[in-house]
């Protein structure tokens, strides 16, 4: 753990000047590729993940039939690691400690490839409050609660399949969505509440498959993030570590 310990803050201060992904934002929850617990994990380039640890929380996720594979250096994230969700059966899931009421943020650094109208990746939990990929492109991404949603089509890199640094913030007619540094759309999807079954699923019919997406950090922030005192120097580190443009 000693040795994890120092490879993580050494790859956090060669990604951002000394930010610290993992302890410089008071998350209610982070699933991280390379979190301090992840890496303890041990995985190998292919590996199955069998266990996605919360490195903060108590939400670990574990695979609904098979987990998604482990791929140390990924080209589409600046060589850094990731976690591919390849086909339908692949999802993890898990039980949190207790529900995230409004408002909140749900943060991720992803990418995605739609290929089939009814493909889909979703992020959250139950019937509460979730995102989900659109399937009007790569990329496109909805919130949903129980009585509403924020639908954009459009996305700020157009048809890329490029990573994407991405949040969704529930907090009633405040509610927005964001990617790479910039408001895609705002509304009122209604109340939400992040209830205590999360998981990182991809769905899809059997002609077109499952989506593909591939993630490398998910988070769970309880407030709007973007007011976070760390979210720029988060903005900054994401942009550098993995390669992605952020106004």
């Amino acid at each position: 753990m000693i040795g994890a310990r120092r490879l993580m803050a050494a790859k956090a201060a060669a990604g951002g000047g000394g930010f610290d992904p993992e302890t410089d934002i008071a998350w209610e929850h982070l699933w991280w590729c390379e979190s301090v617990d992840f890496i303890a994990e041990g995985y190998s380039d292919t590996d199955e993940i069998t266990s996605f640890p919360d490195s903060v929380g108590t939400g670990t996720l574990t695979p609904r039939t098979t987990g998604p594979i482990f791929v140390a250096s990924d080209a589409n994230f600046n060589g850094q690691p990731s976690a591919q969700f390849v086909d339908l059966v692949d999802g993890i899931n898990g039980t949190l400690d207790a529900s995230v009421s409004a408002p909140f943020s749900v943060v991720f650094i992803a990418r995605s490839d739609n290929t089939g109208s009814n493909s889909r990746a979703v992020l959250g939990a139950g019937d509460q409050a979730y995102i989900r990929s659109s399937s009007s492109g790569p990329g496109q991404w909805r919130m949903y609660t129980p009585t509403g949603l924020i639908n954009t089509d459009t996305k700020l890199n157009g048809t890329s399949t490029a990573a994407v640094f991405c949040e969704a913030v529930f907090n009633g007619a405040s509610s927005k969505l964001r990617e790479d540094g910039a408001t895609l759309a705002s509304g009122n999807p209604g109340a939400a509440t992040l209830s205590t079954e999360f998981g990182i699923n991809t769905y899809g019919d059997v002609d077109n498959g499952g989506l593909p997406i591939d993630v490398v950090l998910v988070g769970v922030y309880s407030g709007d993030i973007t007011a976070d005192g760390n979210y720029s120097a988060f903005k900054s580190w994401a942009a550098d570590h993995y390669g992605i443009t952020i106004a």
